[in-house]
């Protein structure tokens, strides 16, 4: 799986401020910016983001 390279994110691309806060390890405030600038569920928006974490080889912070 191929990981993202955030220097090279084109500025216009309507997920780069998702990207970005995923990028800083903030997810939980990428699903709440999502699902307010969508008006989607809570679990649309969770699915949302985790599939874009997915795509673009941002693994989860490990906890321990």
């Amino acid at each position: 799986m191929a990981t993202i390279d955030f220097e090279n994110i084109d500025s216009d691309s309507t997920d780069n401020k998702y990207l970005d806060l995923c990028k800083k390890r903030r997810y939980i405030e990428a699903v709440k910016v999502y699902k307010d600038d969508t008006g989607c569920g809570l679990a649309e928006a969770k699915a949302y983001i985790d599939n874009l974490r997915s795509e673009y080889g941002i693994k989860p912070q490990s906890s321990g």
